[in-house]
């Protein structure tokens, strides 16, 4: 529904029920018509959440890395020309092949899998930092970067930054749990009251 609607500017206004003359007249209104099919034909803008929310100068950068990226330019040779066997996939394409039905590009040429942004190789590293700028250690950025984002080796790039991060290293050892230590038991009931 959120990429539906995001071809439209809405506007909302709060109503109070009190001034509502005809309560709940449009929700129960039926279709006569089913243009579902037609919707799917079309082809719209697609953003995704994350970057509902980019700023146009943000879109159009990301926009401008993926044309200048030319793995980037593999992957979208593929999605637009279909999938060869694997001997005859470009290099460069060869890692998104398990990935390859999930795979489409927008209108502005910006590749996509599912909800996720396919991030172009120069823009990964400043997408790990912003990933990893509340430093939550592995799980944590690992979990909100495949939320949002996708390419090849996604775990194992989030695992080596968290793993040089310099503040993440200087206070890892004081996260560390303490070592339970069993108290001596009592030979007697009410020897030791505390």
């Amino acid at each position: 529904m959120l990429l539906r609607l995001n071809e439209y500017n809405i506007q909302l206004e709060y109503v109070p029920g009190k001034n509502i003359v005809i309560e709940d007249a449009l929700s129960r209104a039926q279709s006569t018509t089913d243009k579902f099919d037609e919707v799917l034909s079309q082809e719209t803008t697609v953003r995704i959440n994350l970057l509902t929310q980019a700023s146009p100068t943000k879109w159009d950068e990301i926009v401008k890395m993926t044309t200048d990226d030319p793995e980037m330019q593999d992957v979208l040779f593929h999605i637009n020309n279909g999938c060869p066997e694997k001997r005859k996939t470009k290099i460069a394409a060869q890692p998104y092949r398990h990935c390859k039905e999930e795979l489409y590009s927008t209108k502005e040429r910006i590749i996509c899998r599912g909800q996720r942004l396919v991030v172009p190789v120069i823009y990964r590293k400043e997408i790990l930092k912003l990933l990893h700028v509340s430093h939550k250690g592995v799980v944590s950025t690992k979990m909100k970067a495949r939320e949002y984002f996708y390419w090849p080796n996604l775990n194992r790039d989030v695992e080596e930054y968290v793993s040089k991060c310099k503040i993440c290293q200087k206070y890892q050892r004081k996260n560390q749990k303490k070592i339970l230590i069993n108290p001596e038991i009592p030979g007697r009931p009410w020897q030791k009251v505390a």
